[in-house]
């Protein structure tokens, strides 16, 4: 069990053993160190010149590395500071736009030896350690993305970085600044593997149960699925993306395309299409989509039916594309059988146990039970509603989903928020061109 230690350091101490390396700040499961703009950084070093309490820092000892766990921002400020990197801003005196150089000495003092706290969590195992990351940044919604990586599990959160490095991340993606801050290219990476995992389950025995692709299932692949996944089993996924980071363009492809190029990208290999004919369709098609995709665009672009109707509309034309080389046949059905027949063996399970006399009693009464006939009429019109249409627990996904990348783009953390909004907007739906 994890062993819980409060210290008290001066600034100069705790940035010592920084660049010293006692304390790793490249720690997989943290967001980067880009989350503050300039402004924020300043406006915080002038809190610290008032004397005004700063939220402690908290450190993990993990196999005999410690490692920050909650605090980055801040000290990516004290360093930036320290390395006369940045001003000091919004402190409404003369110390406004000064770097640390440029200080007296006693306010070069006062910055030096200000205390803050550490708390400080020994023996930690690998995974008290995720739960440590998302326990810190539950109910801080600029994290939410990042969470993701607590859920996937400390090791596995070292692939999701990897792969956020890929050129198809960081060249042809085409990302607003706003969608950097909260991460995009984690939830990029992720959607990508619940579809390639939902048509090609090389991986597991059967393929992967989805329900969309909003947040919430975001965490839920990876707690129950990526968090289970060998290095041997990850380099399956790492081949697909390496093979779409292939494809040429520059910064054209919209958030919502990248999974989809991810997914189409194991259509392609298994194909044996070559990855010039790849990149020659995949460029086309982010000039101009299928009519079919564009449909599926716009608000709850996140739902089932809508994530289907994309990479179906980019499937079905790949295949024209390419008829001698795709010639598989993908199922696409988003409706629920599945669940219609469980409620049906559910159903089944709970009148098989009722007593022998009930149901000697019940027996000459079949024809006539009317529960028997609102029961079928229930499967029946729960069959009709999921295969026509979202189902309400999707489309409930889906509206979170949205409001939750509202929230993201507005909300503000006590510790370390992400840089204002300003004007860029919410990435809940986007515009095909």
């Amino acid at each position: 069990m994890a062993e819980k230690i409060m210290k008290k350091v001066t600034v100069k101490d705790y940035l010592n053993e920084v660049k010293a390396g006692g304390i790793s700040t490249d720690v997989a499961i943290q967001r980067g160190n880009n989350q503050w703009k300039d402004l924020q950084k300043g406006e915080f070093i002038s809190s610290l010149m008032k004397g005004f309490p700063i939220q402690e820092i908290c450190t993990v000892v993990y196999k005999g590395e410690t490692l920050l766990i909650d605090g980055l921002q801040r000290t990516t400020a004290f360093l930036g500071f320290y390395n006369n990197e940045l001003a000091i801003e919004g402190s409404h005196s003369e110390l406004d736009g000064k770097k640390y150089d440029e200080l007296s000495e006693g306010d070069r003092n006062k910055f030096d030896n200000y205390e803050m706290n550490i708390e400080e969590l020994r023996n930690v195992t690998k995974e008290e350690l995720s739960e440590v990351f998302i326990c810190l940044n539950s109910g801080k919604p600029v994290c939410t993305v990042q969470k993701l990586k607590g859920y996937a599990g400390y090791e596995n959160a070292n692939f999701i970085n990897k792969m956020c490095k890929s050129d198809l991340l960081t060249k042809q993606a085409d990302f607003t600044d706003m969608q950097k801050r909260n991460s995009a290219d984690i939830e990029c990476i992720v959607q990508g593997m619940i579809l390639v995992d939902a048509y090609f389950n090389e991986v597991s025995e059967e393929p992967y149960n989805w329900k969309n692709i909003s947040r919430k299932e975001q965490e839920s692949y990876c707690e129950n699925v990526l968090s289970h996944r060998t290095a041997e089993e990850l380099k399956k996924y790492e081949d697909i993306i390496d093979y779409a980071s292939s494809i040429g363009g520059n910064e054209i492809y919209k958030k919502t395309m990248i999974p989809a190029i991810i997914f189409l990208a194991k259509v392609a290999m298994v194909s044996e299409v070559t990855v010039e004919e790849f990149d020659k369709y995949v460029t086309k098609m982010g000039k101009e989509k299928p009519p079919a995709y564009k449909e599926n665009m716009g608000s709850g672009n996140v739902s089932k039916n809508s994530t289907v109707g994309r990479i179906k509309a980019l499937f079905d034309d790949f295949k024209k594309e390419y008829p001698k080389k795709v010639t598989m046949e993908l199922d696409f059905d988003t409706s629920n059988k599945k669940k219609v027949d469980k409620a049906k063996t559910k159903d089944s399970k709970k009148k098989a146990t009722k007593s022998k006399t009930v149901a000697d009693k019940e027996t000459t009464e079949v024809s006539a039970n009317p529960d028997a006939t609102k029961d079928t009429a229930e499967v029946a019109s729960t069959d009709v509603s999921s295969t026509n249409g979202v189902s309400s627990e999707a489309a409930a996904d889906a509206s979170s989903d949205t409001s939750v990348a509202t929230n993201e783009d507005s909300a503000s953390d006590s510790s370390e928020a992400d840089a204002d909004p300003t004007k860029d907007v919410s990435d809940g739906t986007e515009v095909v061109a």
